[in-house]
């Protein structure tokens, strides 16, 4: 019988070892969410599928079709207990599958480290505006070494390579 037949799925999947957000803390920024938020990784998971990590990913694979087809094929899902997220994939092709999963991964990393350093870089410009905003006297001279302070730090920040996770068994 034909519905006897189902056709093969391979399943392969990697783990990504969330870290806090670096930016956003060096921000002082409450409105984002830290690792001990605990719908952190429920959204890193739905940021996980979207159209801007797919097409990343769609570049790594070197995937010619729309880079979207490729969310049906991958899943992500925190690890209950744990800084975790598990990336799945399904394909049709054993090799695709572990491909699949592996492109997300370094896609979500690719594109999360880029939207940090874009805010970053955002908020050097705004904390230079607030610096040459601020008289050069010693009545203000705390205020102006409290933003340079945090001027420097997102300085150093943009430098230093800041993974916002690391791709664990690939």
């Amino acid at each position: 019988r034909s519905s006897d037949l189902k056709p093969v799925v391979y399943v392969a999947s990697t783990d990504l070892y969330m870290q806090s957000n670096t930016a956003s803390s060096l921000l002082g920024q409450a409105s984002d969410q830290s690792i001990t938020d605990p719908n952190f990784l429920e959204n890193q998971a739905i940021l996980l599928r979207t159209e801007g990590v797919a097409a990343e990913a769609a570049k790594l694979l070197g995937y010619k079709g729309p880079p979207g087809a490729l969310l049906g094929y991958v899943t992500a899902s925190p690890l209950s207990g744990a800084d975790f997220l598990v990336i799945t994939a399904s394909t049709p092709n054993a090799v695709d599958a572990g491909r699949v999963a592996n492109a997300f991964a370094q896609a979500y990393i690719t594109t999360q480290e880029a939207s940090s350093k874009q805010l970053a870089a955002q908020s050097i410009r705004s904390l230079q505006q607030q610096l040459a905003a601020i008289p050069n006297d010693a009545s203000h001279a705390n205020q102006r070494q409290q933003v340079s302070s945090q001027l420097s730090q997102l300085q150093l920040f943009q430098t230093v390579p800041t993974a916002p996770a690391d791709q664990v068994q690939a």
